[in-house]
């Protein structure tokens, strides 16, 4: 059984009328969605990362494609692989291989009713001179009960906030 997930990646500032703007995307994770195997991996994805941040579009295409490529590397070391005669990833036919499902765009607020954890990493910027910086990053790591109707965020219960330096 996988334990799913979703990420938003949020960029938060304020504009020249001082009001906080947000923009955000939401990412779906089929596996490994507890946070001993999401956090590291976001620490490490934003490390990898580094500046993109700022561009939110930029930063879940990214991180899609930073989660892809390590899942490339670990499925090309499982033994099933070579005991297939398989020499690349892109000769799997199966449609149900963690290279093919793994990870996808969601609409916003579109919560899946299968998760068990939804993670927020919220970037604050700053304009100077008609460009974004980066002032801090945090991820916010929620549990999220089982519910046979939609989810919102307020059904969300806060566990964990971790600062990115």
């Amino acid at each position: 059984m996988s334990t799913r997930c979703q990420i938003e990646f949020s960029s938060t500032w304020e504009n020249d009328k001082k009001e906080k703007q947000i923009e955000s995307i939401l990412v779906y994770r089929h596996c490994d969605g507890y946070p001993e195997g999401v956090i590291p991996d976001l620490k490490n994805f934003l490390k990898w990362n580094g500046g993109r941040i700022t561009d939110i579009e930029f930063t879940a295409a990214n991180f899609i494609y930073w989660s892809k490529r390590n899942t490339e590397e670990w499925v090309a070391k499982e033994k099933w692989f070579k005991e297939r005669g398989l020499n690349k990833w892109n000769e799997i036919q199966d449609y149900n291989s963690p290279l093919l499902i793994g990870f996808g765009i969601c609409e916003k607020d579109d919560f899946h009713c299968d998760i068990e954890y939804f993670y927020n990493v919220i970037t604050d910027l700053t304009v100077k001179n008609g460009m974004y910086q980066k002032n801090k990053t945090k991820i916010k790591c929620f549990k999220v009960p089982y519910k046979d109707e939609r989810l919102t965020k307020e059904d969300f219960k806060l566990i964990k906030t971790i600062k990115i330096k």
